[in-house]
């Protein structure tokens, strides 16, 4: 979720006089500490996690996020439960690590509640919450996340530009096509995580975009559909359906339990239009994304 909200987070602790530091790598060692048999992107999540202890930061940002907002006008938009407990399960798999330890004991692991979604700013009373552990006032923290609103209205903006301009070069030209890469932000938009699929597509000069990129504003998901990212796909399914130029790569995980589900309406939402799913996990080989691929186009 930190992909989504990146430009929300680093600017609320930026105009608040922090440096905000990111993991650059999953160490294997911390993936060895996970409890249970995750699914791949939690497996991951542990990496990283052990990766940003080792820069031994001064603060722990690990937020649970309840909900992401889709623009759904009606009923819940829920996240799925593992990457809600991420802050939990995290903080007990590594509940020994010593600067984990200092931390926890100085009060410097922040963990707000935070639910987008209804909209940005619904989480601006977690987030200015904040204050006090970070030893700021609630009229600076209440400042920086308006100003982080703003940047992250922006950035949203901007992506759903890039989107419009990339369809608008297909319009004329009905012997291109445009792939668009269906998925959670940790998985499909993760370069560990989707394991180089968008590139793959890419660099056999086909143009890749993600499904946030699609101007949705007038596509709606089923009222029933709860999980907040499947109201994202299936809306983005509707658009492709109608769309002769685009066509569906959804990127999913073994053991994800919301695409269990899922799936069963991406594939009632295409009908007979071609659309290809990749289920990864750590141990998917390179070579046979590669055939899927080629066998797809």
């Amino acid at each position: 979720m930190v992909n989504t909200y990146y430009p929300l987070y680093s600017e609320f602790f930026r105009c608040l006089g922090f440096r905000v530091e990111l993991p650059q790598k999953a160490l294997q060692e911390g993936i060895e500490r996970k409890r249970a048999p995750f699914c791949y992107p939690a497996e991951a999540a542990h990496g990283y996690f052990a990766a940003l202890l080792e820069r031994k930061p001064d603060f722990l940002f690990l937020p649970h996020v309840k909900g992401v907002f889709v623009g759904q006008d009606k009923g819940p938009s829920t996240v799925c439960p593992l990457s809600q407990g991420e802050p939990y399960y995290l903080s007990t798999a590594f509940k020994d690590h010593p600067h984990l330890i200092k931390l926890e004991e100085n009060r410097r692991v922040l963990r707000p509640v935070l639910d987008f979604s209804r909209s940005v700013e619904s989480a601006s009373e977690a987030m200015t919450g904040l204050a006090a552990a970070l030893g700021r006032s609630r009229k600076e923290a209440r400042n920086a996340f308006t100003q982080a609103m703003r940047l992250q209205e922006q950035t949203r903006r901007a992506i759903q530009d890039m989107g419009r301009e990339l369809l608008q070069e297909l319009v004329g030209h009905d012997d291109r096509f445009a792939i668009v890469i269906f998925g959670r932000t940790y998985n499909a938009c993760a370069s560990r995580l989707n394991m180089g699929i968008p590139d793959k597509f890419a660099s056999r000069g086909i143009p890749v975009l993600p499904v946030d990129c699609l101007p949705l504003e007038d596509h709606s998901a089923p009222g029933d559909m709860y999980w907040s990212t499947g109201q994202m796909i299936l809306k983005g399914a509707s658009f492709v359906k109608r769309n002769d130029q685009l066509f569906g790569c959804y990127i999913t995980n073994f053991s994800c339990g919301p695409d269990s589900f899922l799936l069963t309406y991406f594939r009632q939402a295409m009908g007979d239009k071609p659309f290809l799913i990749l289920e990864l996990d750590s141990h998917v080989a390179d070579a046979g994304l590669e055939t899927r691929i080629e066998a797809f186009l």
